[in-house]
């Protein structure tokens, strides 16, 4: 199960309900609504998932420990080719929203405008796979952004695109700054995971009315909205890793919106620990409905058995052949009788 990210902050933060997280959103809700326009398009959300994992749990050694570590990836992912879940269609759409990251957050503009932006372009997907979409195109610049910064001292190649991409040591001297970035891609990524989860629950156990399931349900957009709006937050400050000076406001701008994606991680993990209850409930239910002798498929009640004789016969998978005659005798008999 997720387990909510909780980076130290305002103490004040720390004192919001999940309803309060919620209440904030009540205005854009609605836009957010408008920009979904869902037509049945589908892609492979959970491979692409074991490949943002593997790139964030590679680049995220190079934060804390100053390199990358590159025998760290998945069986998964060694197992998958890039025509097993991503077609040109969708790797077009990857680099574009990436590049939108990149340049439209270097112009300072509104964020809120840029994630709907993101969201309209995403109309046709599932909420899970416009989560997946984005938090896969930031990883593409995420990447390729350490493959520079970890090996700009060693590579040529890497040596002149730091120069052009003015790339500082940021192994030695961004470390305070890295460290709420990081934390946030954490919680997003949480927070997709939990989100595709909750579509990966066996329908034959809990239908989308169950009440969990509809809870779960209506906060998802606004889950999205907030994933979409920190990736952006994050990919603007690592834009502004170049600069020498930092502002307390931008490390409290991620810390904040990491309070924020962690209550709703929380809100929507909660939901989710109720459908697998529900779900446990339902595989154990042993209360199997009566069916007629002659025709097995007329379900009935039990009101059905009153003045009859009941035979309940309870065995293993060894009964006798003995046994089963006797049996092929009873059932024949029912079969002319009413009395059974």
């Amino acid at each position: 199960m997720s387990t909510a990210i909780v980076p130290a902050g305002n103490p004040q933060l720390l004192r919001h309900d999940h309803r309060s997280i919620f209440s904030d959103d009540l205005a854009p809700r609605k836009q957010i609504q408008a920009t979904h326009a869902y037509d049945e398009r589908s892609i492979d959300t959970e491979s692409i998932l074991v490949i943002v994992k593997d790139i964030f749990n590679v680049v995220t050694p190079g934060i804390h420990n100053g390199s990358m570590n590159h025998t760290g990836i998945h069986g998964e992912t060694a197992a998958l080719t890039s025509s097993d879940c991503i077609g040109d269609a969708l790797a077009f759409l990857l680099n574009k929203i990436s590049i939108e990251l990149s340049c439209k957050c270097s112009g300072g503009g509104d964020n809120h405008t840029l994630a709907v932006e993101i969201l309209n372009a995403l109309s046709s997907y599932t909420w899970e796979a416009k989560a997946v979409v984005v938090l896969a195109s930031f990883a593409v610049s995420y990447g390729q952004f350490w493959l520079v910064a970890n090996h700009f001292t060693t590579e040529p190649l890497a040596k002149s695109l730091a120069m052009l991409k003015l790339v500082p040591d940021i192994v030695d001297t961004m470390k305070s700054r890295l460290e709420p970035i990081n934390t946030l891609v954490k919680v997003s990524l949480e927070l997709t995971k939990c989100v595709s989860e909750f579509r990966r629950l066996p329908s034959k156990y809990i239908s989308n009315e169950a009440e969990p399931m509809v809870a779960g349900a209506s906060h998802t957009p606004v889950a999205v909205y907030w994933i979409v709006r920190s990736l952006i937050a994050c990919a603007s400050h690592i834009l502004g890793l170049t600069q020498i000076h930092s502002s307390h406001g931008e490390t409290w701008e991620l810390s904040s919106l990491s309070h924020k994606l962690a209550f709703i991680l929380d809100t929507l993990n909660t939901q989710l620990q109720l459908c697998h209850r529900h779900i446990d409930e339902k595989k154990h239910d042993d209360s199997l409905p009566l069916a007629l002798a002659n025709k097995r498929t007329t379900k009935v009640g039990v009101e059905i058995l009153r003045g009859k004789t009941v035979l309940l016969l309870i065995s293993d998978d060894e009964i006798s052949q003995d046994e089963l005659l006797i049996l092929g005798h009873m059932y024949r008999d029912s079969r002319t009788k009413q009395e059974f």
